[in-house]
């Protein structure tokens, strides 16, 4: 771990169980592990992305302040996940309803590509339910690839599914 501290955006969502009790005990987790929470937004409601469910999903984007490289935030990030209780479905090769995620969206304005982690999530631009949260805390914040800022990219998002602040 280095000792400079780096902004990050988090995204957390879950359909199933007690979610925003979920939500609650990673952010006590995060800041265990000496991550501050600088901003979270307010939870959105919508309904699952890929497949089918019956249940919807709630999300929150959190910008933390840590000293840990990406690859620690994520396996942290597995470490938390693990501990409340993620189970991953090996056999399934989609999504499928779980009681939480944590997606790393951005880390500073890095771009990272390795196996098992790419920075920025490659998928912020064609999620609503990641970027009405993520415009809510960090409307100006730019994508370091396509260089539009979260409310720009908000604004061409083709994803026209319904989300709704809690």
């Amino acid at each position: 771990m280095d000792n400079q501290h780096h902004n990050v955006h988090l995204l957390l969502g879950g359909n199933l169980g007690a979610v925003e009790t979920t939500f609650q005990k990673v952010i006590h987790e995060l800041e265990a592990l000496e991550c501050k929470i600088i901003k979270s937004s307010g939870l959105y409601e919508s309904p699952p992305w890929g497949f089918e469910a019956e249940q919807s999903f709630l999300n929150q984007v959190l910008l933390i302040s840590t000293s840990l490289s990406p690859q620690e935030l994520l396996k942290t990030t597995q470490i938390i996940e693990n501990k409340l209780g993620r189970t991953r479905d090996i056999e399934s090769k989609g999504y499928t309803s779980r009681n939480i995620d944590i997606d790393i969206l951005y880390y500073d304005d890095i771009t990272l590509e390795l196996n098992h982690l790419k920075i920025p999530h490659p998928q912020i631009q064609n999620r609503r339910f990641t970027l009405l949260p993520l415009v809510e805390i960090s409307s100006g914040f730019m994508h370091p690839i396509f260089q539009k800022s979260n409310n720009e990219l908000l604004e061409i998002c083709n994803d026209h599914s319904t989300v709704t602040k809690k």
